[in-house]
């Protein structure tokens, strides 16, 4: 490898595993390791040979003699032939001297066939039949389930298994400390052990079974810097180190083992501020900040980086949807150093709604010029984009809560158009699931 870095140890691993023909997840269990971290050194080995895809990594490596060829050479079958003249049957002696009768034939049968079958219904269109698998995936993708209780808005929410957690908000009566669960099997809201403080406009992650709660708004308007952490298994919570500061509608994911906390809010102005929380050392540590300051983002975490958009952002004295798309790059080495991205323009949309990973997926909802529903799905393994344009069955309230779960995604609560606690609860079915028969031979 005269042209390139010499792989690591730990990368000529995965390049030989990938050269087997193994997943991401196959290559994190088989080494121990988790799949982002395959991911990132995929990522190194694609810079370090060149290459920009799986298939020219292997091509690469068995060139170089990195791994074992895939392919055994098979030695040519030798063919005997053995000539044996025979004489030139009658018939081929009669065709070589009467081939014309032969065409003239062909021809009138040609003619007198089409004619017959022009005369008759077995050439005729077929009546087409509706598809009805389209019918199914057009009609059931938007539903309204059973009604938020008590209607609110500010809610944390995340899902975990068949589950869809609503956390804290405001209702009616003020900041809440409700915890309540859906059922996506029983379609039914069940109440669990309330949030020991109060809050709205937090958000919520889940990790190994615990759903992290940081910081928010209280009811008296101050900012909350507590971590609260509710134990699902347990039905209690417990309380975690504290941030050094605190912030409301900030955007957050889990990153490599990390809870990030991106931008929001204090009870002054939009902030900035990248906060990182390590899950197992219960540590806080102070990241690189946003070039601006936002607020009532989105992130998502996909392959080696985070992705980030919708929201507001200052400017002048008033706020500025943000319809761009940004890229967050944690170091593998110092996770608070961060490299943002420049702003990339991948939404023609007046506003973002929600994005959210739907695993292999991550979709974008936004909302175009004429109130239709723009919808963007981002595939990891191509790095592309789909959009979609439909019209929305039923009635989407304003600064709802989101969670996805089996494909879905879910808008909880919120406020309808004129301001009031909306208590609506609706599905959107963004991919579907079809489960073909196995063909045994």
């Amino acid at each position: 490898m005269t042209d390139t870095t010499p792989l690591s140890t730990r990368e000529l691993e995965i390049l030989e595993l990938l050269a087997q023909g193994k997943s991401n997840k196959e290559i994190a269990a088989d080494l121990v390791i988790s799949v982002n971290t395959v991911k990132v050194h995929i990522s190194n080995i694609f810079q370090k040979t060149n290459t920009s895809s799986r298939s020219e990594a292997i091509v690469y490596a068995v060139e170089h003699g990195l791994v074992e060829s895939l392919r055994q050479e098979t030695p040519e079958p030798q063919i005997i032939t053995e000539f044996i003249e025979a004489e030139e049957p009658k018939w081929l002696i009669w065709l070589r001297k009467f081939w014309w009768l032969v065409v003239i034939g062909f021809i009138v049968s040609v003619i007198a066939l089409s004619v017959i079958l022009s005369r008759s219904s077995l050439l005729a269109e077929p009546t087409p039949e509706p598809d009805p698998l389209q019918n199914i995936i057009t009609q059931n993708r938007w539903e309204s389930l059973e009604s938020l209780n008590p209607a609110r808005t500010g809610i944390a929410s995340v899902a975990w298994r068949s589950q869809i957690f609503a956390i804290g908000g405001k209702s009616l009566e003020g900041v809440s400390a409700l915890n309540q669960s859906f059922s996506i099997r029983t379609n039914r809201w069940a109440q669990h052990a309330p949030k020991p403080t109060p809050v709205m406009n937090a958000s919520a992650v889940e990790y190994n079974g615990k759903i992290y709660v940081f910081g928010g708004e209280c009811a008296d308007g101050t900012i909350f810097s507590g971590l609260e952490v509710y134990d699902i298994a347990k039905d209690n919570w417990e309380t975690k180190a504290s941030a050094p500061l605190g912030l409301s509608r900030y955007a957050t994911t889990i990153f490599e083992g990390k809870i990030y906390i991106l931008g929001g809010g204090d009870s002054k102005a939009l902030s900035a501020k990248t906060l990182i929380y390590d899950i197992n050392l219960d540590k806080w540590a102070v990241g690189t900040p946003s070039p601006h300051a936002f607020a009532d983002a989105f992130a998502v975490t996909a392959t080696d980086h985070i992705m980030l958009t919708g929201g507001v952002q200052s400017d002048g004295d008033s706020l500025q949807d943000i319809t761009s798309l940004k890229i967050l790059s944690p170091s593998p080495d110092e996770p608070e150093n961060i490299v943002w991205s420049e702003p990339l323009d991948a939404f023609d949309a007046d506003k973002i709604l929600t994005m959210q990973d739907l695993g292999d997926s991550i979709v974008v909802f936004s909302v175009l010029e004429d109130k239709s529903v723009l919808i963007s799905y981002y595939s990891a393994q191509t790095e592309t984009w789909m959009h979609v344009v439909e019209n929305s069955k039923v009635s989407l309230p304003h600064k709802c809560a989101f969670a996805n779960q089996s494909g879905a995604v879910y808008f909880i609560g919120g406020q309808d158009e004129t301001g009031q606690l909306s208590e609506h609860f609706v599905r959107y079915q963004a991919l579907f699931t079809i489960m073909l028969p196995a063909i045994i031979n």
